[in-house]
C-alpha cells in the first residue's frame, strides 16, 4: 500500500531536515506515543496506541533514519508487530525551498502488512496512514515554530 502527500513548513530546509531525522523530536511528534527511547543517533523505539474503528491497537515501533542528503532528502524505516500483523513502513522525504523561506516537504510511504490478520490490518491501515502522517507532521511543525518564526 502506498500513500503520498506534502506539507509546507514555515522553516528553512535544513531545520525541517534536522527535525525529521532527529529521533528525539520524532518521539515527541508521534500521535498516540505512550513512551519511547532513543537507541542511538539514528534509531528509536516507540510504544504507541493507534486509534482504529473498534478501539486502540497497541504497537511497538522501531524507527531508523537511513539515507538522506542534508536539506534534500531523508528516509525513515519503521517496523512493528501487533495482534498478528507485521508491518514494514518505508517513508521517503524530499525538501524544497519555497520563495518565502519555507520548505515544501513531499513524502511517499510504502507499507507492507503480513501475518495472519494482515489482510484485515491492511484495510484498517489504509484509512489511517494519511491521518497519522499528517498528525505527526503537524506536531513536528509545532516544535519547529519557535525556531522558524
Amino acid at each position: 500500500m502506498k500513500a503520498t502527500g506534502s506539507r509546507t513548513f514555515n522553516a528553512p530546509p535544513h531545520l525541517v531536515w534536522d527535525a525529521l531525522t532527529n529521533p528525539a523530536l520524532i518521539l515527541r511528534s508521534i500521535p498516540g506515543a505512550k513512551s519511547g527511547r532513543v537507541l542511538d543517533g539514528r534509531r528509536c523505539r516507540v510504544i504507541a496506541e493507534i486509534p482504529v474503528a473498534l478501539g486502540l491497537v497497541h504497537v511497538v515501533l522501531y524507527l531508523a533514519f537511513v539515507d538522506g542528503r542534508d536539506e534534500e532528502s531523508a528516509q525513515l524505516l519503521a517496523n512493528c508487530s501487533s495482534s498478528g500483523a507485521v508491518l514494514s513502513i518505508e517513508t521517503d522525504f524530499s525538501f524544497d525551498s519555497t520563495d518565502v523561506g519555507g520548505t515544501l516537504t513531499r513524502w511517499t510511504t510504502d507499507i507492507s502488512v503480513n501475518g495472519p490478520v494482515g489482510a484485515i490490518a491492511k484495510r484498517v491501515l489504509s484509512s489511517l496512514v494519511n491521518d497519522q502522517i499528517s498528525n505527526t507532521l503537524t506536531a513536528l511543525e509545532r516544535l519547529l515554530l519557535p525556531v522558524g518564526a
